[in-house]
């Protein structure tokens, strides 16, 4: 029999801790494995053409996200703001936000072939910014801007 784990300390300090998390296996995606709050393992049940509510990206909560079958997510919000997040089989994710007036800004995240993170931002006034984010070995982490 097995027992489930939700929050790992060691020697005082808390190395993993589950228990705030909110993932279920309504709101992940079909044969997509992880762990609930309560560390149980559970396999996600969410298909395409589900509405999710209160997807966070760009730091910026859009209040109605439709999940498309093209690996897609469709997000909205009632002041004209929109998301569109493509989520590709390289892994790299490319979101386009467009705002009520039309403002566009394009982020492309990439997972590098040594664990870092690389998110380059266009905006429609074709100003870029690449953002570099390095894991470091006590779990923090270091950004560097171009």
């Amino acid at each position: 029999m097995s027992s489930n784990c939700s929050k790992v300390i060691y020697s005082g300090k808390t190395l993993i801790d589950l228990t705030q998390d909110t993932v279920t296996a309504e709101t992940l995606l079909v044969g997509t494995t992880a762990h609930d709050a309560s560390g149980k393992q559970i396999t996600g049940t969410m298909s395409a053409g589900v509405t999710l509510n209160l997807i966070q990206t760009f730091n910026t909560f859009l209040p109605t996200s439709t999940v498309e079958s093209d690996n897609s997510v469709t997000s909205t919000d009632d002041s004209g703001n929109s998301l569109v997040s493509t989520f590709n089989e390289d892994d790299s994710v490319v979101e386009v936000y467009t705002a009520a007036d039309g403002t566009t800004i394009t982020r492309v995240s990439v997972v590098n072939g040594d664990g870092t993170f690389t998110d380059t931002y266009t905006c429609s006034d074709g100003t870029t910014m690449t953002k570099q984010t390095i894991t470091n070995d006590d779990g923090s982490y270091s950004y560097t801007y171009n």
